[in-house]
C-alpha cells in the first residue's frame, strides 16, 4: 500500500511541475505582448525587464496552481488507467480511494504551502515588481499616475486615511474618509470628503466635507458636526510621502494587513463588502488545490484509457469553469447580492460536492 501511494505521488509530481512551469511562462509571454507597446516606447534595460518579470511570476504561479493540480492527477491517473496499472491495484485488492489518500493528504499540505506563499511572497513580489514599473520602466515616480484600487494609509501626524481613488501626480484623493485616534484607539475627529486636493503649499483642502469632532467623557460619547463645501487641512504629509509609503492595492496587501483595514473601515463606518470579499478569498482560494484534486481524481478513473490530450483538454474546461464560478461569486459579493463568505467559497462548494458525488460513485 505505501509503495503503491508513493508512486502514485511521484506520477502526480512529474506533471503538475511541469504544468506549473509551463502555464507560468506562458503566462508571462501573454503579459509582455500586452505590455510590448510601453517596452518599445520606454525600452527599459533588459536586466530591469527581466526582474520586473521575475517577480511578477509569484503571483501567477499561485494563480494557475490548482489547474496544474488538476492537470498533475489527471495526466498520472490517465496514464495509470491506460496501462492497466488500476485494474492491476484493484485486482490485489487495493482499495483506489484509500490508495488516492496519501496523494490527496501531500495536495492538502501543498494548499497549506500555497497559502503561506500568497501570504509571505505574492504581497512583497507584488510591491517591488509595482515599483520597478513605476521607476525603472516607466521612468515616473511612486507617485505618478491613478492608483483605481482602495487604498489606506497613516499620516505622520496620526490621520488613518482611506480613499477610493487617488491622484499621486496631481494630488487629489476622491471619496475619502479619515479618523483620528487617541491613545486609547478613540476616535477623536473624523471627516468624510467627496475629493481632498493637494494645495502646494503645505496643505490639503477637503471639498464638500462632513467633518466630525468626538468629545468622549467616560462612556459617554458627544459628537459635533459640521458641513463644509472646502476646509483646510494639515495631514503632515504631501503627494510625494504617500508615493514613498508605497500605497499599495489589495493584491499587494497580505491577509493580516488585509484584515486589519477592514477593521479599520469598520471602525470608520465605511464601506468595506469588497475588502471582506477578499479576505475571505484568500482562505478559499488556496483549497482550490484539493477540491480540484478530489474532481481530477473522480474524472481520471472515470476516463478510461483517455488519451493525455483528453486529460488537458478537460483540465482546461474545469479550470475555465472553475473561475467563472469564483469570479461569479465575487461580483454577486460585492454587489451585496450574497454574503462575503459564501461569494468566497461559492466555487469551492459546488466544486467540492460535485467531486466528492462524482468520486463516490467512480470507486
Amino acid at each position: 500500500m505505501r509503495i503503491a501511494s508513493k508512486y502514485l505521488i511521484r506520477e502526480f509530481l512529474k506533471p503538475f511541475l511541469l504544468s506549473i512551469l509551463v502555464f507560468t511562462f506562458i503566462s508571462l509571454i501573454t503579459e509582455i505582448f500586452e505590455d510590448m507597446p510601453i517596452l518599445t516606447e520606454k525600452v527599459p534595460a533588459i536586466l530591469t525587464v527581466a526582474e520586473y518579470y521575475f517577480l511578477e511570476a509569484p503571483y501567477k504561479t499561485a494563480q494557475i496552481m490548482p489547474v496544474a493540480v488538476l492537470l498533475g492527477v489527471l495526466f498520472s491517473l490517465s496514464r495509470m488507467v491506460k496501462n492497466n496499472e488500476i485494474t492491476a491495484f484493484k485486482a490485489s485488492g487495493l482499495n483506489i480511494l484509500r490508495l488516492s489518500l496519501p496523494l490527496l493528504s501531500a495536495i492538502a499540505v501543498l494548499s497549506i504551502l500555497v497559502f503561506a506563499w500568497n501570504e509571505f511572497v505574492v504581497p512583497g513580489a507584488n510591491r517591488k515588481a509595482r515599483n520597478i514599473w513605476q521607476t525603472k520602466v516607466k521612468n515616473v515616480a511612486i507617485k505618478g499616475g491613478i492608483i483605481k484600487n482602495n487604498f489606506a494609509f497613516t499620516t505622520v501626524n496620526g490621520w488613518w486615511i482611506y480613499a477610493k481613488e487617488f491622484d499621486g501626480e496631481n494630488g487629489i484623493m476622491k471619496n475619502a474618509i479619515g479618523i483620528n485616534l487617541d491613545q486609547n484607539q478613540k476616535i477623536t475627529q473624523r471627516f468624510d470628503a467627496a475629493e481632498v486636493r493637494w494645495t502646494g503649499q503645505q496643505s490639503w483642502v477637503a471639498n464638500d466635507v462632513y467633518w466630525r469632532l468626538m468629545e468622549n467623557s467616560g462612556e459617554d460619547t458627544a459628537v459635533k458636526s459640521s458641513f463644509y463645501q472646502a476646509k483646510l487641512m494639515d495631514l503632515g504629509n504631501n503627494p510625494q510621502d504617500f508615493g514613498q509609503k508605497n500605497l499599495r492595492e489589495i493584491k499587494q496587501l497580505n491577509i493580516f494587513e488585509l484584515a486589519n483595514l477592514v477593521k479599520k473601515l469598520k471602525q470608520m463606518g465605511a464601506e468595506y463588502r469588497e475588502e471582506l470579499v477578499n479576505l475571505h478569498l484568500r482562505i478559499s482560494f488556496p483549497l482550490a488545490n484539493f477540491i480540484l484534486a478530489v474532481l481530477g481524481i473522480s474524472f481520471a478513473l472515470r476516463t478510461f484509457k483517455s488519451e493525455m490530450i483528453v486529460s488537458f483538454a478537460l483540465s482546461i474546461v474545469v479550470g475555465f469553469f472553475y473561475w467563472g464560478m469564483i469570479a461569479i461569486g465575487i461580483a454577486l459579493g460585492k454587489n451585496g447580492v450574497i454574503g462575503p463568505f459564501m461569494s468566497a467559497w461559492l466555487g469551492n462548494f459546488i466544486f467540492g460536492i460535485l467531486g466528492l458525488w462524482l468520486l463516490k460513485n467512480a470507486t
